[in-house]
């Protein structure tokens, strides 16, 4: 369907995934800890109305103690050891509502 939809000229279908606020928080967060940026806690803040620690203040003091997440300028980042173990650290981003 897709690739007649493109060989007859016609736009093909699109499929739009709407996201809830939790849904794009932890989306943002995985993505970001995936990046040599990591989290710009600021901008976090602005985006969802209060700071990363206001949502995931117990989550991150942990991966902190463990030595899985780091926080330099505002932004949080994944240790080497957190990189390594990155399912794990993702998974503490998941927020059961």
């Amino acid at each position: 369907m897709y690739e007649k939809d493109l060989l007859t000229g016609s736009a093909p279908a699109e499929e739009i995934e709407e996201l809830t606020e939790k849904d794009e928080m932890e989306e943002y967060c995985f993505l970001h800890l995936r990046m040599k940026e990591g989290i710009p806690l600021d901008d976090f803040e602005h985006r969802y109305g209060h700071p990363l620690s206001f949502w995931y203040g117990r989550q991150v003091a942990m991966l902190k103690k463990q030595k899985l997440l780091t926080e330099e300028d505002r932004h949080l980042f994944l240790t080497y050891h957190g990189a390594a173990l990155g399912n794990y650290v993702f998974e503490q981003f998941l927020r059961d509502e």
